[in-house]
C-alpha cells in the first residue's frame, strides 16, 4: 500500500516524456519532409487562387428611398379619396417594395427574368421567386435596437446581387418606379371603387329619398281627394237638402196658387152668373118698361120718335117711364114711338143670352181666363230645375267647382318630380359633383423620395478573392501537416 504513491508518479513522468519525444518527432517529420509541405500548401494556395479568378463575380446593386415630399402627398390627397399622411403613404410603400409577389410580377411582367438568367430553362415564374429570395429591404431610419422592430420608418435601403452589374442596376432602379407605379395604381383602384360606393349609396340613398317623397306625395293626394269626396259629399247633400226644399216650397206655392186661383175662379164665376142673373132680370124689367111706353105711345099716337116740344104735355099727365138714349138727360120712353118700341120689345124678347152685350163680363171672362192661365202657376209646375232659382246654390256650386277642379291636387298628381321638395337632396347632389369632380388620377405623384440611386461601380461584393487564398493558404497547410503526420507514422510502423 505504501508504494502506490510512487508507482502513479513514475506513470505520469512516462506520459510527460513520452508527449515531449512526440512533438520532437513531428518536428523532425516536419523537417524531414519540408518539400512535402510546401508543395501540398503552395498547391492547395494555387487551386484556391484558381477557384478565387474562375468564381463568377456577383455584384450588389442598393436604392435607398424615404418619405415623399410634402407637395407630392398633397397632390395625392387631392386626387384621391383615400387620405394618407407622410408617413401612411410611405409605409404602404415600404410594404410593396419588400413583397416577394410584387418583386415576382415585376420580372415576370416582360423578359427581365429571362436576361437575368439567361441560361436557365427554369419557367420565369421559378427563376423570379428564387432570384426575389435574396433581395433584402432594409430600415435606415430611425435606427433602432438590434432585434427591435422599427416603427415609423422614415428611409429604407434595398439590396440585390447579381453577376450581370449593368442589367442588376436597370432592374432595381426600374423596380423602384415599377413599385411606385403599382401602389399608386391599386390606390387609384381603391380610390375609383370607394367613388363607385359612395355614388351607388347616393344613388341609393337618393332612390330611397326619391321613393319616400313619391309615396307622402302619393298620401297627401289620398288625404286630399278623401277630404274632397267628404267635402263634397257634404255640400251635394247640403245642395239636395236646398234643392229638395225649394221643390217642396215651389209645390207648397203651386198648392197654394191652385187654391187661391179656384178660390178666386169660383168668385169670379159667382159673378159671372150674379151677373147674368141681374142682366137677365134687367132685360125683363125693360121688357116691361118698353111694353108699357109701347101702351102710352099707342094712346098718344106716337109712331116715330117725337120731340118733346111737340107736346104740351104735362109731365105729370102720363107715365114717367123714361129711356136714356145718349147722354142727354133722360127722356119718356113713349117718345121714341110705338115703331121703335115694337123692335126694342121684339128684340130683347128674342135674345137668348145677356152675354154678348155685358161689358162687365168680358172683365170678369179675361180675369178667369187669367187665373186659368195663370203664368205664375205654369211656370212653377213647368219648371225642371229647381237650381236656378236659389241664389245660395251658386256658392255651392262654386265650391264644389273648385274642389272638383282642386288646383293643389292636380299639382300634386300632375307633379313629374319631387327633386324640388327634398330638403336632403342638394347635399347630395352637391357630395355626388365632388365626388366626379375628382379626377382620381396620381400621374406624377411620387409615394417616395429616391435619396440614392442604383449606379454600376464595377467593385463585386463575391467572391472575397483574399479571404478565399487566405483559407486555401490555411486549409492547404493543415492537409500538408495531416500528409506527413500519416506518412511518418506509416514509416515509423513498417520498420
Amino acid at each position: 500500500m505504501a508504494q502506490e504513491p510512487s508507482s502513479k508518479y513514475k506513470s505520469k513522468n512516462n506520459l510527460i516524456q513520452d508527449d515531449e519525444l512526440d512533438v520532437l518527432q513531428l518536428l523532425l517529420d516536419l523537417k524531414e519532409r519540408w518539400k512535402t509541405v510546401l508543395g501540398v500548401t503552395l498547391l492547395g494556395t494555387l487551386l484556391a487562387v484558381v477557384i478565387a479568378v474562375t468564381i463568377p463575380k456577383e455584384y450588389q446593386a442598393k436604392v435607398q428611398v424615404a418619405l415623399p415630399s410634402d407637395a407630392n402627398v398633397l397632390a395625392f390627397n387631392d386626387n384621391s379619396l383615400i387620405s394618407l399622411t407622410k408617413q401612411q403613404l410611405f409605409e404602404r410603400y415600404y410594404q410593396s417594395l419588400g413583397a416577394t409577389i410584387n418583386f415576382v410580377e415585376f420580372l415576370t411582367k416582360d423578359t427581365t427574368a429571362k436576361e437575368l438568367f439567361p441560361d436557365s430553362d427554369l419557367p420565369e415564374e421559378t427563376l423570379a421567386a428564387r432570384f426575389a429570395e435574396d433581395v433584402s429591404v432594409e430600415i435606415l431610419e430611425p435606427v433602432v435596437v438590434k432585434g427591435e422592430a422599427a416603427q415609423n420608418p422614415t428611409k429604407v435601403e434595398i439590396r440585390v446581387s447579381h453577376t450581370n452589374e449593368s442589367l442588376l442596376v436597370e432592374t432595381v432602379n426600374e423596380y423602384i418606379q415599377y413599385t411606385a407605379k403599382q401602389l399608386l395604381s391599386d390606390l387609384e383602384s381603391q380610390s375609383k371603387s370607394i367613388k363607385s360606393i359612395k355614388i351607388f349609396r347616393l344613388e341609393r340613398q337618393l332612390g330611397l329619398l326619391r321613393e319616400r317623397a313619391r309615396q307622402e306625395r302619393l298620401r297627401q293626394v289620398a288625404l286630399i281627394e278623401e277630404g274632397n269626396e267628404e267635402e263634397l259629399s257634404k255640400l251635394e247633400q247640403q245642395m239636395q237638402l236646398i234643392i229638395a226644399k225649394a221643390k217642396n216650397d215651389r209645390m207648397v206655392e203651386i198648392a197654394q196658387l191652385e187654391e187661391e186661383n179656384a178660390l178666386e175662379l169660383q168668385n169670379l164665376k159667382q159673378q159671372y152668373q150674379l151677373v147674368l142673373e141681374r142682366s137677365k132680370k134687367d132685360r125683363e124689367t125693360q121688357i116691361a118698361e118698353a111694353r108699357e111706353a109701347l101702351k102710352i105711345a099707342k094712346e098718344l099716337d106716337i109712331t116715330l120718335p117725337t120731340p118733346v116740344s111737340d107736346f104740351r104735355v104735362k109731365r105729370g099727365d102720363v107715365a114717367a117711364t123714361n129711356i136714356n138714349l145718349t147722354d142727354n138727360p133722360s127722356l119718356p120712353l113713349y117718345l121714341m114711338g110705338t115703331r121703335y118700341l115694337d123692335s126694342l120689345i121684339e128684340s130683347l124678347k128674342g135674345r137668348e143670352s145677356d152675354e154678348l152685350y155685358l161689358r162687365e163680363l168680358n172683365r170678369i171672362a179675361v180675369e178667369i181666363e187669367r187665373i186659368k192661365n195663370d203664368k205664375r202657376l205654369e211656370q212653377l209646375k213647368n219648371k225642371e230645375d229647381d237650381k236656378s232659382t236659389i241664389a245660395s246654390l251658386n256658392e255651392l256650386t262654386k265650391k264644389i267647382a273648385a274642389i272638383k277642379d282642386d288646383i293643389a291636387l292636380q299639382a300634386l298628381k300632375n307633379r313629374q318630380s319631387d327633386d324640388n321638395y327634398i330638403e336632403e337632396l342638394p347635399d347630395i347632389f352637391s357630395e355626388i359633383r365632388d365626388l366626379n369632380s375628382k379626377s382620381l388620377t396620381l400621374e406624377g405623384v411620387e409615394p417616395m423620395s429616391v435619396t440614392r440611386a442604383a449606379v454600376a461601380t464595377g467593385e463585386a461584393v463575391k467572391p472575397d478573392v483574399l479571404l478565399i487564398i487566405v483559407l486555401g493558404l490555411v486549409l492547404s497547410g493543415l492537409l500538408a501537416l495531416i500528409i506527413v503526420l500519416v506518412c511518418a507514422s506509416m514509416a515509423r510502423r513498417n520498420k
